[in-house]
């Protein structure tokens, strides 16, 4: 009976010091919703993640990694959600979803505004040289559907590869590119061809624990209703 009791408490004791750790809360660059590691300006969907969870006063631990490791790490992990994520069929399944936080338009760019007005459906690029960010869900897709895609591992290179030989246009977030075109003072086409709308969250392990999903999600409905988070591009 005395060992049954030790084991009773041992399990309770494990239980608790589990539930007491911080979320674990993976993030990566996507600016202007999230700028680089470090940037006092931490971007609109960092402050509204910290924001939420201030106010529901959960605690956590932010950590910035490659989106690819930080939404593996959210899948697998206890405890650990990952944001800004893009909600699709193919992902749907693995995690607690909590949001939406922000919206994001994916666009081609040309080497001006005449190569983008040039086309009229996503398909039109099919055989051209696309520059594209491995960090995109996207580029996977495009890719598996025959697309011709040079990847890159940043999102700043793409910017700079187009204006390589061959290479006909970037893909990239519409608000990520003015941001990084600003930034590294490169002239941009003022007129993309935009082609995609996506909704972003916060992706949870699916073992979350349900009291904290729903605070969390409280929160954001409240914000979203007294216009504290705006979906919108502006």
């Amino acid at each position: 009976m005395e060992s049954r009791c030790t084991l009773i408490v041992t399990l309770l004791c494990i239980s608790f010091l589990s539930y007491a750790e911080p979320l674990q809360l993976n993030t990566f660059f996507s600016p202007p919703l999230v700028n680089k590691e470090g940037n006092p300006n931490s971007g609109i969907t960092h402050h509204t993640i910290t924001e939420i969870f201030h106010r529901a006063k959960i605690d956590y631990d932010m950590r910035y990694a490659p989106k690819a490791r930080a939404l593996k790490s959210a899948k697998r992990r206890l405890n650990t959600c990952s944001f800004p994520i893009s909600r699709s069929q193919l992902i749907e399944a693995d995690f607690v979803w909590i949001g939406p936080v922000a919206i994001s338009q994916y666009a081609l760019y040309g080497k001006d505004a005449s190569d983008s007005n040039a086309l009229f459906s996503i398909r039109d690029a099919i055989n051209h040289k696309i520059v594209a960010y491995e960090g995109y869900a996207l580029t996977q897709l495009l890719e598996d559907q025959g697309y011709n895609l040079l990847i890159t591992k940043e999102l700043e290179e793409g910017i700079k590869m187009l204006r390589r030989e061959g290479v006909d246009y970037w893909l990239s977030d519409t608000r990520s590119a003015a941001t990084i075109a600003r930034d590294l003072e490169v002239k941009l086409s003022p007129s993309p061809f935009i082609f995609l709308t996506e909704i972003k969250y916060l992706a949870c392990n699916k073992d979350m624990q349900t009291h904290d999903a729903v605070k969390l999600q409280n929160e954001i409905d409240t914000m979203l209703s007294n216009g504290e988070i705006r979906m919108s591009l502006m």
